[in-house]
């Protein structure tokens, strides 16, 4: 196994100080969505450390992009 591939099988995990970086909505609004099973459920790694998968909040954004330009 390449090196590359070793690197396309690693899951990068982001926490909601980066998270708000990433997605212009406040934590509150993203807790919301996430109650609501409309944003990416976060991973619970440790009791005081919860995490989101950086590739399923990209594809949140990316759908939520595709159905903006669906729309327009």
């Amino acid at each position: 196994m390449t090196i590359k591939q070793e690197q396309s099988k690693t899951t990068s995990y982001i926490r909601m100080s980066s998270l708000i970086t990433i997605v212009p909505l406040v934590p509150s609004t993203i807790w919301r969505l996430v109650k609501k099973g409309t944003f990416p459920q976060p991973v619970k790694l440790t009791e005081n450390c919860t995490a989101w998968k950086l590739e399923d909040v990209q594809a949140w954004l990316d759908a939520k992009a595709d159905a903006s330009r669906s729309a327009s």
